[in-house]
């Protein structure tokens, strides 16, 4: 039986995010149920609760995209705290800069 116990990602790499996340959650006024459901459950809960409590942090891709999305907010923003980008709309939604 294979016990391998996921590692936690470096905390250069989550510091702020999960913080980011539940603000723009609260912001939206969604529950991690409610926002698991409004991705069309591409996002479970589960992995909500760990990003939100820091137990791991979303690959650039479909899940984390799908987030930004219904929360109105930039992959910028959300993954590095990019204020000029804290709306989807507002600059460009590329988190690399």
């Amino acid at each position: 039986m294979n016990t391998r116990v996921p590692k936690k990602p470096p905390r250069h790499c989550t510091e702020g995010f999960s913080d980011r996340l539940v603000q723009a959650r609260g912001d939206a006024g969604l529950t991690q149920d409610e926002l698991a459901a409004q991705t069309n459950l591409l996002v479970s809960v589960r992995t909500l609760s760990d990003w939100e409590n820091g137990v791991s942090y979303p690959n650039l891709g479909p899940h984390i995209r799908a987030v930004a999305r219904e929360l109105d907010v930039s992959l910028a923003w959300l993954l590095r705290g990019d204020e000029s980008g804290r709306r989807a709309g507002s600059r460009s939604d590329d988190p690399r800069g």
